[in-house]
């Protein structure tokens, strides 16, 4: 058989093993095209394929008859390779699209595990085919992730073919693996996230896969995808630009490819996302995202052209319905999900998302319960392209989208509101009337101040930071409303919420009184709405040093809720546990440890152990007794949150994180410092991804590390963390802020501490500028005027 013929018969037997064994058949007679030989060669691989037999003997035997030679004339191929230098083949695994692929051990014995050797396939062996598998190389020498096959050796054999030695990965291909463990959705979701991490990787490396689909996935004994075969991958070329494009001898599987690759256009990162996207489609649905027919080629690509895929909920459904026991149901993937899956399989590649690390965000978004990036084209999307050409810094991107959002999803269900509410004849025609008026309100000041103060174009200051957006329309807020005071309340509100997530408890005040103030002149003093904003009232004030007015106000919720909702209502435990609070920090430590105790019994009695209201019970128990050092009593309750969080919401969640840093503490006081830094540490990495480094979350368990390392006399690595935390407070808070002068003070202090007193006196120099701004300005509390003057007699 001629290398050429042989290229043939990997080409239509690669299309066809591709397809369903429905699709099969009319393939193969459309790509023979009356060759009857061929037809017989690829129908007899298809058999060795299905029961495990070599292909290579296969091929061979079609040889002989096509040139009426003997089998004995023509060479055969060995089962093992010759001449692979300081390895010792074991047994044939299997073969791709140019080789075959070994497992094998070293020769000399140095090292005792097992590498997976692919040679490219004898026949294959031509200049086309060797520099394609050289590029394979080029490709896997780039790459080091552990989602991805690791690339350990390459060589040629004595007979010159060239060969790989990669790792061995004992595993199972993604889709078989999910219809033989059959996990759940949030696993299903998590494993994805993990292959769009290794995906993101190639790209940051300028490697394109482009052959993505479950066969090229395996997911190994610890349950971690690895991302296998780089066959058809293409290496981008700086100066060449972001694309490249389709070769007229690539092979492809149709079924999970994109269509600019069907098509022969320019191919680029979001192609992979787009065959991502397919495969998260199946493992959620247990079917194709097509209907092709027979499954033809040209089938395919009419569908992929043509078609508009059903949602994944919907399919899954239908799914479920015809007796497919994989597919998730359908109610748990609309919504973000739905949207996902859509925006990472849009035909046209820009409306995709942009890069598989984007795709990993929202899918980690969404495990998280957390606003994803994806949306359909609607007044969040428009509001999302004017944010997306504006100014902002890390420190407040946080509050800007957080009110954005808010306020979007707001005005969005206010809206429902009042549509459901017309349903119920004349009792609620009122309410019905009163929301949608709100709604039509909330829009108007969406569209009046955000969209102004954004658009450089409409708005008379130019471009101005996301932040100064938000603060902006919070001030036009008041008086907006004259005729809905309801609606000012709502939107005063969502503000102080939206400050409160970014701990700007000095900012969130004067909403939350406002709103509180509202509700209570229309609602009056006892309505669910009024609690509520006194109760966040007195979290925003406790925040502020001022916890006997905040005991004042919870006092008076409490006894209101108690009396008219209950004393066991999870609202009436809520403020009972910020209650609590109050009461620690005023000293009150009876009274508080009473309260937790009680709105822990009655949270694990009513809502169960593992619901999150309870879990942070446990919490806030675990973490009173370890600020007074009843670190025995404190242990089992931090140990209880930290597990069951993990359990119900994973290890990555931001729940989570605050219970492994609390168990963290808790483990360091009672003398196991180093697991805890160690712990706080694999924290951090995580709330950098998750939350940011500017978040308060964040911050606080970097002030822990720091403080930890310096008890344990490790003063380089405790001022390297104060050093970090100091710059990211500045640039999330403003170098002029408390926080920001208090984590360089902090950072003086250990300067001194480890002898370095000219770099001391050089950051003192620093903060005594922005301290002195501050105190100007009325800001700076006379405790840090006291101890950065300590600090300055220090350095006398």
């Amino acid at each position: 058989m001629t290398p050429e013929r042989w290229q043939h018969v990997r080409q239509v037997y690669e299309r066809v093993a591709a397809l369903d064994a429905g699709g099969r058949a009319a393939t193969l007679e459309e790509a023979c095209e009356g060759d009857a030989d061929l037809r017989a060669t690829v129908l007899a691989m298809l058999a060795a394929e299905a029961s495990g037999a070599a292909l290579g003997s296969v091929v061979d035997r079609a040889a002989a008859a096509w040139f009426d030679e003997s089998p004995a004339s023509v060479e055969v191929l060995p089962d093992t390779p010759p001449g692979i230098a300081r390895y010792r083949i074991e047994e044939r695994l299997g073969e791709g699209g140019m080789g075959v692929v070994h497992a094998a051990i070293r020769s000399d014995g140095l090292l005792r595990r097992r590498f997976a050797v692919k040679v490219l396939r004898r026949g294959m062996d031509t200049e086309t085919f060797v520099r394609r598998f050289a590029a394979e190389r080029a490709a896997l020498e780039r790459l080091d992730h552990p989602s991805i096959a690791r690339l350990f050796d390459a060589g040629a054999c004595e007979d010159g073919r060239p060969y790989l030695v990669m790792e061995l990965v004992e595993g199972m291909p993604i889709d078989a693996w999910c219809r033989g463990r059959n996990p759940g959705l949030r696993t299903r979701v998590a494993l994805m996230a993990q292959l769009c991490d290794a995906v993101a990787y190639a790209h940051g490396r300028l490697v394109i896969h482009r052959d993505i689909k479950p066969s090229n996935i395996l997911v190994d004994r610890s349950d971690r995808p690895k991302l296998m075969d780089f066959g058809i991958a293409r290496i981008l070329d700086d100066e060449a630009g972001a694309t490249v494009t389709r070769t007229t001898d690539r092979i492809l599987t149709p079924r999970y490819a994109s269509p600019e690759l069907l098509l022969g256009e320019p191919v680029s990162a979001a192609s992979d996302v787009y065959s991502l996207g397919v495969v998260l489609y199946e493992l959620l649905t247990g079917a194709s995202p097509y209907a092709t027919g027979g499954g033809t080629r040209s089938e395919i690509e009419r569908a992929v052209r043509e078609q508009t895929p059903r949602r994944p909920s919907a399919m899954a459904d239908a799914a479920i319905a015809a007796g497919n026991a994989v597919a998730i149901p359908g109610r748990l993937l609309r919504g973000d999900l739905d949207t996902i899956v859509a925006q990472a399989m849009r035909p046209d590649p820009e409306r995709r998302y942009q890069s598989a690390a984007a795709l990993a965000a929202d899918l980690r978004a969404y495990l998280e319960s957390r606003p994803i990036a994806a949306r359909p084209e609607s007044l969040l999307y428009e509001l999302r392209k004017l944010v997306h050409r504006h100014p902002w810094q890390a420190g407040t991107a946080g509050v800007a989208v957080a009110g954005l959002l808010a306020l979007t999803v707001v005005a969005l269900s206010m809206a429902r509101r009042a549509t459901s509410a017309e349903v119920d004849a004349e009792r609620a025609l009122g309410e019905a009337q009163a929301q949608a008026a709100i709604s039509r309100n909330f829009g108007a000041f969406l569209t009046d101040e955000f969209l102004l103060l954004l658009d450089p174009a409409r708005s008379m200051d130019g471009a101005i930071t996301l932040e100064e957006a938000v603060l902006r329309a919070a001030d036009r807020v008041r008086g907006r409303f004259p005729d809905e005071p309801l609606a000012e309340a709502l939107i005063e509100h969502t503000f102080g919420d939206a400050f409160i997530q970014r701990t700007l408890h000095a900012e969130a005040e004067p909403h939350l009184r406002r709103a509180w103030t509202l509700r209570e002149m229309e609602l009056g003093p006892e309505h669910g709405d009024t609690l509520i904003a006194k109760r966040d009232l007195a979290s925003a004030l406790m925040f502020l040093g001022r916890q006997a007015e905040a005991k004042t106000l919870l006092e008076e919720v409490l006894a209101v809720q108690q009396r008219t909702i209950g004393a066991d209502h999870g609202l009436t435990l809520l403020t009972m546990s910020v209650l609590a609070r109050a009461l620690s920090e005023l000293g009150e430590d009876g009274e508080a440890e009473r309260l937790y105790l009680v709105a822990y019994q009655e949270r694990r009695r009513v809502l169960g152990p593992r619901n999150g209201n309870t879990m942070s019970s446990m919490n806030q128990l675990g973490t009173f007794y370890t600020q007074r050092k009843r670190y025995e009593e404190a242990l089992p309750y931090l140990e209880d949150a930290a597990r069951l969080r993990r359990e119900e919401y994973g290890d990555d969640h931001p729940r989570t994180l605050i219970a492994r840093a609390n168990l963290a503490t808790v483990e360091a006081r009672m003398g196991e410092t180093d697991r805890a830094v160690a712990e706080l540490r694999a924290v951090r990495e995580v709330q950098l991804r998750v939350l940011g480094a500017g978040h308060a979350h964040t911050l606080h368990v970097l002030a822990q590390i720091a403080e930890l390392e310096r008890r344990r006399g490790d003063f380089a690595a405790a001022i390297l963390a104060q050093q970090t935390h100091a710059d990211a407070t500045a640039e999330a808070r403003g170098g002029r802020s408390v926080p920001a002068i208090e984590s360089r003070l902090a950072l003086v202090e250990l300067l001194l501490d480890a002898g370095r007193r000219n770099e001391a006196i050089e950051q003192i120099e620093a903060v005594r500028s922005a301290a002195s701004i501050a105190s100007a300005a009325g800001d700076l509390p006379e405790s840090v005027t006291a101890r950065l003057a300590a600090l300055a007699m220090r350095l006398e």
